[in-house]
């Protein structure tokens, strides 16, 4: 049978408005499920008994006693659909800085102990208790049970003692940071063997004295991005010579003490973005080179490293005059080479280091004039600069003044004249 053409119209905006109701039907019930959606109740019970063994000095958890819904605690992130608790956001929101170390503040940090109740979090796939005060408790070996987890972070919460090896059951791992403050100590790593999904690893001041295969250990993790291991009295085999660190892009090894050779290895990292390696002795050669490790002329191989943004060699025993080789690290935005014994002229003032914001050069025994170089790039993207306790003489060059955003500048303790002008 064939529509009266008359009708078509009528017959099309019947369907039009039956599609519309049925659409406005279905995203009403969508909208309401999701606004009905509350934790389920065996996890909110888990996380109450947990807090129950808290102490809470600035009562930021204060929602936990009000509000029935867990999903709308402080700190907590509900899976949308099922409720399910995905996520805690424990660590201290207030801290403050000494030097480069960050410190939480007490008034506000959680105390007590860690209650098993969280083991009812089945679905958990973020830990954060970062910066609290735990009062020198062991970490619990349960943490090591809780296997969703992709992202354990117990830096500065005041744990102590031995860190259990349980944590290398967390598979899922992505991101681990077990910063110590008081120190921690390990038996050995080898639990770490079955992180294979780890990226960042923080163990810094965490005593690895127990574990001098180390470096063997965190050789084998594949997806490793981001290690630091400042202060953790390391120890450095001479033998192990090569590495498979492809995918590292920043390396921390400050504040330790090595009784070795320097690591040849470093050099071989061609990815990385940030290199810390202030406050350290090396002793040795360095691949026929005559300078023992540190202690002589500035190592040739870092010419290769060209994607270094973060460069740290502060508090070593370098010698010899500005590393000209530094021209070619033109990505380098942070560079620290205070408390050397660099001496010599200054070369064209930081030539076309054009993202540098952070320069320390103090305490070496550079000497002469500050020359600027002709490119002057430097001069828009320079914060910090530090020259103090040198032996640099004659006048600030006019072109300082054409420093943009200079935040921090020290020359004292030589021998120029005019800098109070900049």
């Amino acid at each position: 049978m064939t529509m009266n053409r008359s009708m078509q119209p009528v017959a099309i905006l019947f369907f039009l408005l039956v599609f519309l109701t049925i659409t406005s039907i279905h995203f009403s019930f969508c909208n309401a499920n999701h606004d009905i959606v509350m934790c389920m109740e065996s996890e909110r019970q888990a996380l109450y008994a947990f807090k129950q063994y808290l102490v809470d000095p600035s009562n930021r958890l204060y929602s936990w006693e009000v509000e029935d819904d867990c999903c709308k605690w402080e700190g907590v992130v509900c899976n949308n659909l099922t409720g399910h608790v995905l996520e805690l956001h424990l660590q201290n929101p207030h801290t403050y800085m000494v030097y480069d170390f960050e410190i939480g503040d007490m008034s506000s940090a959680l105390r007590g102990k860690i209650n098993p109740s969280l083991l009812n979090l089945k679905h958990l796939k973020y830990l954060d208790l970062s910066l609290n005060d735990f009062g020198g408790i062991p970490i619990p070996s349960f943490i090591g049970s809780l296997v969703s987890l992709q992202y354990l972070n117990l830096s500065q919460a005041g744990f102590a003692g031995t860190i259990p090896h349980q944590l290398g059951n967390l598979s899922s791992l992505r991101f681990l940071s077990l910063k110590s403050s008081p120190i921690m100590d390990v038996e050995n790593l080898q639990w770490l063997l079955d992180l294979s999904h780890l990226e960042h690893l923080d163990l810094s001041y965490v005593n690895l004295t127990k574990a001098p295969n180390w470096l063997k250990v965190i050789n084998e993790l594949p997806s490793l991005v981001e290690l630091r291991l400042s202060g953790c009295d390391l120890y450095l085999s001479p033998h192990l010579l090569d590495v498979n660190f492809t995918s590292l892009v920043v390396l921390d090894l400050s504040i330790n003490f090595y009784d070795s050779l320097i690591p040849r290895w470093i050099f071989s990292l061609s990815s990385l973005v940030s290199l810390d390696l202030g406050w350290n002795f090396f002793v040795g050669t360095l691949e026929g080179f005559i300078e023992n490790g540190f202690e002589g002329p500035f190592p040739k191989v870092f010419q290769n490293m060209t994607s270094l943004e973060y460069l740290d060699l502060s508090n070593n025993e370098f010698e010899g005059p500005f590393p000209v080789l530094l021209s070619n690290m033109t990505s380098l935005r942070h560079l620290d080479l205070s408390s050397n014994k660099l001496e010599g002229r200054l070369p064209k003032f930081l030539g076309n280091l054009c993202n540098l914001s952070f320069v320390d050069l103090a305490f070496n025994n550079f000497s002469g004039e500050l020359l600027i170089s002709s490119s002057k790039c430097v001069v828009y993207a320079l914060e910090t600069l530090s020259l103090s306790e040198n032996h640099l003489s004659g006048h600030l060059p006019d072109e300082f003044e054409q420093f943009k955003i200079l935040r921090y500048f020290n020359l004292s303790d030589n021998l120029l004249s005019a800098y109070d002008s900049v």
